[in-house]
């Protein structure tokens, strides 16, 4: 089993974009369960990679040394977290994935009343993924296109 957890921290609205987050493989945590970071920015970075649909990947959490891989092959993406490894369905890791944003920005949502630049940004890339758009560079600029 794979998933991410994030929500937004509610007693620090001064950085509204920091949170909980962090991944669960097979009930073990990573980095740990109440890992603290910059969500806005770590989530728009991993959808952002997961847009791009390349083979391999690394994401990264924003604060410490931590991160995960993962290897595409053909329909699926093995993902390695921490010590564990993980196979699933490509379209299943983008699915949780999008969910979690999903619920993280409803956190936020719910304790201000507009979201930030970043966090919209996030927001945009969740409704591409979900739409079945990937992301691609023409004359280095970013295009959204259908997978």
């Amino acid at each position: 089993m794979f998933s991410i957890h994030c929500s937004p921290d509610q007693n620090d609205l001064s950085s509204p974009t920091w949170g909980t987050i962090y991944l669960e493989v097979d009930g073990q945590y990573y980095p740990h369960k109440l890992w603290q970071d910059c969500c806005s920015r770590v989530l728009g970075a991993w959808l952002t990679s997961a847009a791009l649909e390349e083979d391999y990947f690394e994401n990264s959490f924003q604060e410490g040394n931590y991160a995960f891989t993962g290897r595409r092959q053909e329909s699926n993406v093995t993902l390695d977290v921490g010590n564990k490894s993980v196979t699933l369905p490509w379209l299943g890791y983008v699915s949780i994935l999008t969910a979690a944003a999903n619920d993280y920005l409803a956190g936020l949502s719910s304790l201000r009343p507009t979201l930030s630049a970043e966090d919209r940004s996030v927001e945009e890339v969740c409704r591409m993924l979900e739409a079945g758009k990937r992301l691609t560079f023409r004359k280095e600029r970013a295009v959204w296109s259908d997978s």
